[in-house]
């Protein structure tokens, strides 16, 4: 089968989305099907649009650059993201009628509801007559204006989701529920693994037990009230923070600032962003993995890809009680869940999961669940059989 996708993704950052996205058309294409993504980057390029296809994996894409001969002059300065994108979605529709006229594209494939992915995406499977297939792993609080979501979500052949809560969403937005279809995020378990553990922590803080936290810093505030008592009863403990913050106030160095005022910093860690590749074996050094979130529609939303890279790692996981979370730890069973907002019991949890018995306990069940239910290989099946159903 010929797919052909549109995308806002930039696949130099190991985002979620890039993450999916990847390993889905990767998928498709180990299984013969023949994979195209036209991905509209908001970056300025000075002199001239640029629109060159590269390999990524084993499909190609093409990023369209926002031309820079439409830079507004000072002192308006540049136009926003939302104009960008406007300005890309006619050149992302040209680059795809140029390389793909002889091409026969049975379906076309929308990260995301915008106006630069799923716009194109169905403006070209009604003038080619292809299946639209909409991709909605996350709730659309960044997009605008709203119309988008809502009529693209109407007009898709299909509408993937990763929880209960976004098969709500889309079908308050007018989708058919026959026409909505749980393709679940995964992780490569042959990547991640218990068996994969290094010994950077060790060198970092000795024998001192390793609760770790990786991801974007939007939020740290439940997990340092939870450490601050963390601590108080067991002080080997030792928090390990790897990633960064977009916003101000967000920071790593934000958050080691804030920290080191409640008199933590002996306690805290803040790595920083590492590559991907050295996240299989920090994450299977740690003996606790835990997630924060606060209860916000976009989180309850949420399927967090790391969530399963803990659990993949053989790692006890301690996460919020969330309705996206819920769907992939069973509390008490494969890891521990806590309310949102409540810091005592994110505390007790990360406590009980330090009990080494139990934390080998949680973290053998949890490393057999991803194997059965959240492997990529099974999430592109998902896909596939979709795929099949709209084209045949």
């Amino acid at each position: 089968m010929k797919i052909l996708g549109f995308c806002n993704t930039d696949f130099t950052k190991p985002w979620g989305d890039s993450v999916r996205l990847g390993s889905l058309m990767d998928g498709l294409c180990l299984r013969g099907h023949q994979v195209w993504l036209i991905s509209s980057r908001p970056e300025f390029n000075v002199e001239r649009p640029a629109v060159k296809w590269r390999p990524k994996g084993s499909f190609l894409v093409s990023e369209v650059m926002f031309p820079g001969w439409l830079s507004l002059p000072p002192p308006l300065g540049r136009p926003n993201g939302f104009l960008r994108r406007s300005c890309s979605a006619p050149l992302m529709l040209r680059r795809a009628e140029e390389e793909l006229e002889s091409s026969d594209v049975e379906a076309c494939y929308a990260m995301m509801p915008g106006i630069a992915s799923s716009l194109p995406a169905i403006r070209f499977g009604r003038l080619r007559g292809s299946r639209v297939v909409l991709d909605f792993p996350d709730l659309d609080v960044y997009i605008k204006p709203k119309f988008v979501s809502r009529y693209s979500v109407r007009n898709a052949d299909a509408v993937l989701v990763v929880s209960e809560y976004l098969k709500e969403v889309a079908l308050s937005y007018g989708a058919d529920e026959s026409r909505v279809f749980y393709v679940p995020n995964g992780v490569d378990v042959g990547e991640f693994g218990p068996e994969k553990a290094g010994s950077r922590l060790k060198e970092l803080v000795g024998g001192r037990k390793k609760v770790l936290y990786a991801g974007s810093l939007q939020d740290l505030r439940s997990l340092i009230a939870a450490a601050e008592i963390v601590v108080k009863e067991r002080p080997d403990v030792s928090f390990i923070i790897l990633g960064e913050g977009q916003l101000r106030g967000s920071t790593a160095k934000d958050w080691a600032e804030r920290v080191r005022k409640q008199g933590l910093s002996p306690f805290f860690h803040f790595l920083g962003r590492l590559p991907r590749g050295e996240m299989p074996a920090m994450m299977a050094e740690a003996d606790v993995c835990v997630e924060s979130m606060d209860d916000r529609p976009y989180f309850r939303a949420a399927q967090p890809i790391k969530v399963l890279e803990y659990m993949a790692s053989g790692r006890p996981v301690v996460a919020p009680d969330l309705t996206g979370i819920r769907g992939m730890v069973a509390d008490g069973r494969d890891g521990l869940l806590f309310s949102p907002g409540d810091d005592r019991g994110f505390a007790d949890r990360i406590l009980r999961a330090l009990d080494p018995e139990e934390g080998r306990r949680l973290g053998v069940a949890a490393r057999r669940k991803v194997e059965r239910e959240f492997t990529w290989e099974r999430s592109v099946g998902a896909l596939e059989d979709v795929l099949h159903r709209l084209v045949g």
